[in-house]
């Protein structure tokens, strides 16, 4: 949806919009977060593991944005109505009433003791009410959807001030895939190291999530002159300069940010380069092409629609 708005493609904005329209969710109306082809048809996966007819907090704010951006360039007032009504089942579904951060999707509990199986299998139960990832704080997103609720000027400011707390920690900039917000301390924090809590081994570390970070700064570093964005971005922008001239891995550990792996891929350069770029290294960015292109030169899983859509909208996003 965003990338039609953004390229003034309007029938096939619609047709995106009519599938988010079609997977509304059982529990907020917000979509399905995993769709798949059954036959001929298509369906919220049924495989109980998948969990697929919770909501992706990402997701939503992304078609909430597009649906403002959509009434701004087009006119068409169902456009606005529709954004209005994400925007209030986000608000009340996955904005943290404390923290005032994203929580994961419209299925984590309001209590913050409770137990949940959400991860992937083996995982276990896990306490999700404080947990937030990085790349779900989509400034740029926040700022547009302000338009039609003042209320997410908040949530963006919140979300930057934690930003900044992950940066610090890590100690080189690079945020985790998750965090978990501190009543208590009132900071942000990585989650355990040891215990996976959602996905995997290494949640607490800059990997397959929290690569779409610096692509959400820099769309609305681009937009906006917020100083504490530019704060969260700082140490991060000085890691991606230095590592443009030699290799961007594919996820680094945190603390410490050694690499996790030894290959690139252009779900970590393409955002890493749309960060350079509205920061004005434009020599890093050039460099940073280079790895892109490397990247998805690489036989069977170099071009993915994962790597190669967060490349197309860190690049629209950015321009």
């Amino acid at each position: 949806m965003i990338a039609a708005v953004l390229t003034d493609h309007k029938y096939d904005f619609d047709q995106f919009f009519k599938f988010y329209q079609n997977f509304g969710n059982s529990k907020s109306g917000m979509m399905a977060w995993q769709i798949i082809q059954s036959g001929s048809d298509l369906k919220p996966n049924p495989n109980p593991n998948a969990h697929a007819d919770d909501s992706g907090t990402d997701g939503d704010m992304d078609a909430g944005m597009a649906l403002v951006l959509a009434h701004d360039k087009w006119g068409d007032a169902a456009y606005l109505t529709a954004a209005k009504k994400v925007s209030a089942a986000l608000m009340k579904y996955t904005i943290n009433p404390t923290s005032k951060l994203p929580n994961l999707g419209d299925w984590v509990t309001g209590d913050p003791d409770e137990m949940q199986d959400r991860g992937a299998p083996g995982v276990g139960p896990r306490k999700y009410h404080y947990v937030t990832r990085a790349s779900d704080c989509m400034a740029w997103n926040m700022e547009v959807l302000a338009k039609v609720d003042p209320k997410w000027k908040q949530v963006q400011q919140a979300c930057l001030a934690a930003l900044v707390q992950m940066s610090e920690a890590s100690g080189c900039g690079l945020p985790p895939d998750f965090a978990i917000y501190n009543p208590s301390t009132k900071r942000t924090e990585p989650v355990p190291s040891d215990v996976p809590l959602l996905e995997k081994l290494g949640d607490a570390d800059y990997s397959w999530n929290a690569c779409r970070t610096p692509w959400r700064l820099a769309a609305y570093i681009k937009h906006s002159s917020d100083p504490l964005a530019r704060r969260a971005a700082s140490a991060m922008t000085t890691f991606f300069e230095e590592r443009a001239f030699s290799k961007l891995y594919a996820g680094y550990n945190l603390p410490g940010c050694t690499p996790r792996v030894d290959y690139i891929n252009a779900a970590f350069s393409g955002p890493a380069w749309a960060l350079l770029k509205a920061m004005g290294k434009n020599d890093a960015a050039a460099a940073m092409e280079d790895q892109i292109r490397t990247a998805r030169a690489v036989p069977k899983w170099g071009k993915a629609y994962y790597s190669d859509s967060i490349l197309l909208l860190s690049q629209l996003e950015t321009r």
